[in-house]
């Protein structure tokens, strides 16, 4: 039974030109003058030194074409990325513009002020000052030592002089920030309005 044809692989070099595919059965019969008699290279003789040397010309010329034509693929690849980089450096420059605007207006939100700015006349924006501050709370201190130390007052007979004189001071502060502030000092954020609240009723 006659296998069917498959063709082995050419080895080695022949002078006598292209080798046929030799089929893989008893029954071959190879063309006549395209046989060859030893395809092992080790067998071969040696090429004529100018061949080689023609060879490795045609070689170098083969090797110059393709850095040629990798060198011109390589100027098209950046022709063509120049513009995709100027995009990308626009749109990462407008994403730090974006990111800069949401941390201003996280520190915003976080540091906004417990009360609206005063609607008042602003030569009175001196009841918000540290100095003034600073005298209430001397006031409030003196007033609970008087509460404290009340008996003695009483036996000097001084402690009503004393209460009007506190009582004087808290009208005054109470209208003084309220002439200030206005009805924001009794309506707005609940944490802060409550003492203002608490004031007005001692």
């Amino acid at each position: 039974e006659t296998l069917p044809l498959r063709a082995a692989p050419v080895l080695g070099r022949c002078d006598c030109g292209p080798m046929e595919p030799r089929p893989l059965h008893a029954n071959y019969t190879p063309i006549p003058g395209n046989e060859c008699e030893d395809t092992d290279p080790g067998n071969l003789p040696p090429r004529p030194l100018e061949t080689l040397q023609e060879e490795r010309n045609k070689l170098d010329e083969q090797e110059q074409d393709v850095l040629k034509r990798l060198e011109d693929f390589t100027l098209l690849w950046e022709s063509r990325k120049a513009p995709l980089d100027d995009e990308l450096a626009v749109v990462k420059d407008r994403i730090a513009k974006v990111d800069a605007e949401i941390t201003s207006a996280e520190q915003a939100m976080s540091e906004e002020p417990d009360m609206p700015e005063p609607p008042g006349p602003p030569y009175l924006a001196w009841v918000e000052g540290t100095n003034f501050t600073v005298v209430c709370n001397i006031i409030v201190a003196l007033n609970l030592a008087t509460m404290i130390f009340s008996p003695q007052l009483e036996e000097l007979k001084a402690a009503d002089l004393v209460d009007n004189i506190f009582l004087v001071w808290y009208i005054f502060e109470l209208g003084t920030r309220t002439c200030y502030h206005q009805r924001n000092l009794f309506i707005g954020r609940i944490h802060v309005v409550s003492w203002n609240w608490l004031d007005l009723m001692i």
